[in-house]
């Protein structure tokens, strides 16, 4: 008997997720229309564009509870964020805002708003997909048991596409590299960042697996170089390496972004640790060169984050940092990083 109970519960479940996935499916063939943009546009309001917006609105996906991840509506939405109020913007996000938000029994949340600012917009077709997609990535069971993923709790498909998340945000790495109350121990510890927006990523199967990058913005941001190549640039976990070189120089440089490196080693220059941070020269130009050979231009020059992960341990024990073809030293590095 227990046995038909739980092959019941399982072909229920079973039942359940394809519901799921068919709903999902639907998300991401979404078209902008001009309602999704009344809450950004104020010219929206106007007697012109309003019988256009009530009759277009009525097209809208109505969103089902996807297991545990709930379906909020726009009036819930409006009712957390305060009605989007700029008073309750922590941030702006590559395509969207975040906002402090208060949910039922005045429970602190987050709430991630994806924008567009025209139905016409060249990137405009990629926001649903991007719905999809990072709804899809919050559901899996390993990123939700991962403790730098953000918790998702809800969404909304109806006027504003919306994550609703379990966090109360207080500040952004972003914000800390800079910082002078930042220092060099804190930036050495674990501070569990939470990942709340994770760019235009992909699952892949395999380490070597490579896929197109299109629609990116043309800021570099933490993207490596390869994923701006015209027409169409390339994606693969070597480029993930990358980007955290580029965090990994901002930690121990104090700066932000990656504009500032690229324009450095155009110069001839190697970057330098922040002379506020106390540190013998061993620790200086190993993590520096270490954070080269991450944002080599050539991809397949570079380590993976395994041999990464080994080689700050050895840094941390003292021990000398190895690359593939010997020691790392800033001149080599310098020459790893700006050959073609």
């Amino acid at each position: 008997m227990e046995e038909e109970e739980e092959g019941g519960s399982a072909a229920i479940k079973e039942d359940e997720e394809k519901k799921i996935a068919s709903f999902l499916e639907e998300i991401k063939d979404l078209t902008i229309l001009p309602s999704m943009l009344e809450l950004k546009w104020g010219y929206m309001h106007s007697t012109i564009w309003m019988g256009w917006i009530t009759s277009m609105s009525r097209m809208k996906l109505r969103g089902i509870d996807l297991g545990e991840v709930r379906h909020y509506s726009d009036a819930e939405i409006c009712d957390f964020t305060n009605r989007y109020s700029e008073d309750n913007i922590f941030c702006l996000a590559r395509n969207g805002r975040l906002f402090k938000a208060r949910g039922y029994n005045n429970r602190k949340l987050a709430v991630r708003t994806l924008d567009v600012s025209s139905p016409f917009s060249r990137l405009s077709y990629l926001t649903p997909p991007k719905l999809h997609a990072d709804i899809v990535l919050l559901r899996d069971p390993l990123i939700k048991s991962h403790p730098n993923f953000v918790k998702l709790i809800g969404y909304s498909c109806e006027r504003m596409l919306a994550f609703v998340f379990d966090l109360d945000p207080k500040t952004r790495v972003h914000e800390l590299l800079t910082s002078d109350d930042f220092g060099w121990d804190a930036r050495m510890k674990d501070l569990n960042a939470k990942f709340f927006d994770f760019g235009f990523h992909k699952r892949v199967k395999n380490k070597d697996e490579k896929f197109e990058a299109q629609g990116f913005y043309k800021d570099l941001g933490y993207y490596a170089p390869e994923v701006y190549k015209y027409p169409v640039g390339m994606w693969s976990m070597k480029s993930d390496v990358c980007a955290y070189g580029i965090l990994l120089l901002n930690l121990v440089c104090k700066k932000q972004g990656a504009t500032w490196f690229y324009k450095l080693i155009k110069s001839g220059n190697v970057p330098v640790v922040s002379d506020s941070f106390k540190m013998d020269e061993h620790a200086k130009s190993g993590i520096i060169g270490l954070a080269m050979l991450c944002v080599n231009k050539d991809p397949t020059c570079r380590p993976d984050m395994g041999t990464v992960v080994k080689n700050l341990e050895d840094l941390i024990a003292k021990r000398p940092i190895v690359a593939r073809h010997g020691l790392i030293e800033l001149d080599v590095a310098r020459t790893l990083v700006c050959s073609s």
